[in-house]
């Protein structure tokens, strides 16, 4: 399901779902047939081309490198679906729409019953589960009002003030009134600091995205050629005539603009820089477990591809069919297909973003899967004064987990409507979901050797309500700047660990954040240390720059460390030498 344009197309976009994982076989000579989609389930990856010695075969280079720099060992799990089984499985009469390497399953179209029977006789088939009809498409019938040709540059983020020009004015000129949602999160000073996702790739799985090969909001991403690919994981292209992601739906596109449109004084996304994959696995027209698989394969391409980052506004707990729909119990982070699906994509170094849903004020009212997965970030929805939404699904999981993780703004953002026109309107977490994700990115190219949970975990920490987190607003909103000084203090705070003894990292860095009145990494990071009780300072250090450092010696009783974050504001830390 999609999350959720809550005000017009919320019976629309609302999924929620369920399905046993380990699935209820069916047995080819008793079960009823129905024409539509199944998925079949393999025994074996037995005679198969591919090695896990030769990965460059089934994966991009990227993919390999993110393996090699965080030590993620390629399986057999990495390696496709065995290229016979799928082909024979065809030849009987079968549509492939999709497979899945991770699950060793694969999602088919069979219109007969003699080719159902055919195909549960198959040696190397294990099980068949009937997951869907056949899908439906129908276009989308916005029409994109007259846009205006984009002529400024990211170049804009390094533009000095004018003379005389304010700082609100030189903000306006920049993010327009995007500067909101901007501001809530942090990013404005990491954009400032020339990061705004340069180099990252992050796909966005989704329902359609409408006129983003055309809407003037994305122009600058077409330009510099930032969209690397599209795809279909619903298996619509493969069923139906005449389908495509730019015509279907306009909930992709809105979540996209939220993290790289550009329009300077009017749009700016948390990560206008950042490279894009935009894959479609979301069907609109109805609600059927087939999305969970359509959804794994799409985290499966975006991992093959090299993908640093997963951004998902869907859900699933309830579907069309009822006997698929899941229970409380199974948010567990172990039961649904998706959510185990999730947690592989995060096994593979990617980071995952997801909404919460938009079911805090319905019945069912607790996230969907796969936001109880425990590897990804679970993102609930606020409003411009910081309060949670009415709408915004609550935690805890049901084993007892925090859920939601961290909070952003979902309740009338400022994005990119179904007609391309610029506004503040709507709302759900799909909105908030997107937000965090471009935050990611920022964070992810600013500190490169920081793995996808790392980042995950300095989101969450610096989060508002972190020592006091619940099941409405989770952690509360983070600071991207605070984990910008989190990042930077730590290795500060490992060079000073060598010498001097030292609070543990959290309570030092608590200690020179103070939350009671926070601070800005803006300009200069500085670091004095004084040798003893009043001595002249030994070294001083700015804007992060630590090598070639050498600490200097200080009196028995205790030299004292002052770490400005700012240039307002300093905090004293005793130190001793060990």
């Amino acid at each position: 399901m999609v999350f959720f344009i809550y005000t017009y197309m919320k019976k629309i976009l609302t999924t929620l779902f369920t399905f046993l994982f380990c699935g209820v076989l069916i047995n080819a000579q008793t079960a009823e047939f129905k024409d539509g989609r199944y998925r079949i389930t393999m025994k074996d990856k037995n005679n198969s081309p591919y090695s896990v010695t030769r990965p460059q075969e089934f994966l991009s280079q990227k993919a390999i490198e993110r393996r090699e720099k965080f030590n993620i060992a390629v399986t057999e799990q990495d390696i496709p679906v065995t290229p016979q089984y799928l082909s024979t499985i065809s030849d009987l009469g079968a549509v492939l729409c999709n497979s899945s390497k991770w699950f060793n399953s694969a999602i088919f179209y069979i219109a007969t019953k003699e080719t159902y029977n055919l195909v549960a006789k198959l040696p190397f088939v294990k099980g068949i589960d009937f997951v869907a009809p056949k899908p439906e498409y129908k276009k989308d019938k916005h029409k994109l009002s007259e846009q205006t040709a984009v002529e400024q540059t990211l170049s804009i983020f390094s533009e000095p003030r004018k003379t005389n020009e304010s700082a609100y004015s030189y903000l306006n000129n920049i993010y327009g009134r995007s500067i909101v949602q901007n501001l809530m999160l942090g990013t404005i000073q990491s954009h400032l600091a020339g990061h705004y996702g340069q180099g990252m790739t992050i796909a966005v799985v989704d329902a359609g995205f409408l006129h983003v090969d055309s809407a003037s909001v994305f122009q600058l991403i077409r330009d510099e050629k930032r969209l690397l690919f599209t795809r279909d994981l619903s298996g619509t292209e493969k069923l139906l005539d005449s389908t495509s992601i730019y015509e279907e739906g306009s909930h992709g596109m809105m979540v996209l603009s939220l993290i790289g449109g550009f329009v300077p004084g009017k749009l700016v996304g948390t990560a206008p820089g950042a490279n894009f994959i935009l894959l479609h696995s979301e069907e609109g027209e109805t609600e059927y477990v087939v999305e969970e698989d359509n959804w794994v394969a799409a985290a499966e391409l975006a991992d093959s591809a090299g993908a640093d980052i997963i951004s998902t506004s869907l859900g699933y707990s309830d579907f069309d069919d009822k006997s698929q729909s899941h229970t409380y119990k199974e948010m567990d982070g172990n039961s649904t297909r998706i959510t185990i699906g999730a947690d592989i994509a995060a096994s593979k170094g990617m980071l995952l973003v997801n909404s919460a849903g938009n079911s805090g004020d319905e019945p069912w009212k607790y996230i969907t899967s796969p936001a109880d997965a425990d590897s990804i970030i679970t993102v609930g929805a606020c409003k411009v004064n910081k309060k949670r939404t009415k709408f915004s699904s609550l935690g805890p999981t049901s084993d007892g987990r925090i859920k939601p993780d961290v909070m952003a703004l979902g309740l009338f953002p400022t994005i990119v409507t179904a007609t391309g026109k610029i506004a503040n309107t709507s709302g759900g977490t799909s909105f908030s979901c997107p937000l965090v994700a471009g935050c990611c990115a920022t964070l992810w190219q600013e500190f490169p050797d920081s793995s996808a949970q790392a980042i995950k975990k300095a989101l969450i920490r610096s989060g508002d309500r972190y020592f006091k987190p619940n099941a409405k607003y989770g952690h509360g909103i983070p600071n991207i700047n605070k984990v910008r000084a989190y990042f930077y203090t730590k290795e500060f705070y490992d060079l000073l660990a060598t010498k001097y003894i030292l609070p543990d990292y959290d309570s030092f860095f608590e200690i020179v954040w103070d939350d009671e009145k926070g601070c800005n990494l803006v300009k200069d990071f500085v670091f004095i240390v004084e040798t003893g009780n009043n001595s002249a300072p030994s070294f001083i250090v700015k804007d992060h720059q630590y090598a070639d450092i050498t600490l200097p010696d200080i009196s028995e009783k205790g030299g004292k460390l002052l770490c400005m974050v700012d240039l307002k504001k300093s905090v004293g830390i005793k130190i001793y030498p060990r």
